[in-house]
């Protein structure tokens, strides 16, 4: 875990863009929730810390985490204003969860953008977060996730871009698999039982 925050936290340059896939249970959501959180309380004034998910459900999850982290450490709590859907600080800094939707998402310019589910979430929602936080200087989209049922996904796009531009500063790939399967494509048959 320390491995991936790094790969963005620590790189120079910083990257505009990270994916990050791995198998379920890594405590995924758990790490982006504490790297908002940080940033929510660090980034200075009005920054946006913004999160969707394949629906407000999903996105719930790692926002919880979040609030949880927040209600649990009585400085941090002291400092924040804590709502069903953001947590809101006096100096107009917030971390929303949005729901899954292009058009709910336009005219955002968050510092930090995550897109969870990133093998089931829309390409055209992804891309309206990633744009959106290239309007702020040193902003990061970071894409998590298990790859999904198909193949034609953000995730698998993302891996195709980095394997086709393995020089390209502006973007981090981090995947990780079971031992043995380091080079198993991202869309195999799976003898039959579907992808994955």
């Amino acid at each position: 875990q320390r491995e991936l925050v790094a790969s963005v936290w620590d790189a120079d340059p910083k990257p505009a863009t990270a994916t990050w896939v791995m198998p379920r249970g890594q405590a995924k959501s758990t790490v982006v929730a504490a790297m908002c959180v940080y940033m929510l309380f660090t980034a200075g004034d009005d920054a946006s810390i913004d999160c969707v998910a394949v629906d407000e459900r999903q996105a719930g999850i790692l926002f919880g985490i979040a609030a949880k982290f927040v209600e649990r450490h009585e400085e941090l709590a002291s400092r924040a204003a804590i709502y069903r859907d953001r947590i809101e600080l006096p100096n107009g800094s917030e971390f929303t969860c949005l729901p899954a939707t292009a058009a709910a998402l336009e005219g955002r310019a968050p510092l930090f953008a995550v897109c969870d589910e990133g093998g089931r979430i829309n390409q055209e929602v992804y891309e309206v977060m990633a744009m959106g936080a290239q309007k702020v200087p040193g902003s990061l989209t970071l894409l998590i996730g298990t790859p999904g049922p198909n193949p034609d996904n953000v995730l698998a796009r993302q891996r195709a871009h980095y394997q086709a531009n393995p020089g390209d500063q502006t973007n981090v790939y981090r995947e990780f698999s079971a031992a043995g399967f380091e080079d198993h494509p991202i869309d195999c048959d799976d003898h039959g039982r579907g992808p994955g």
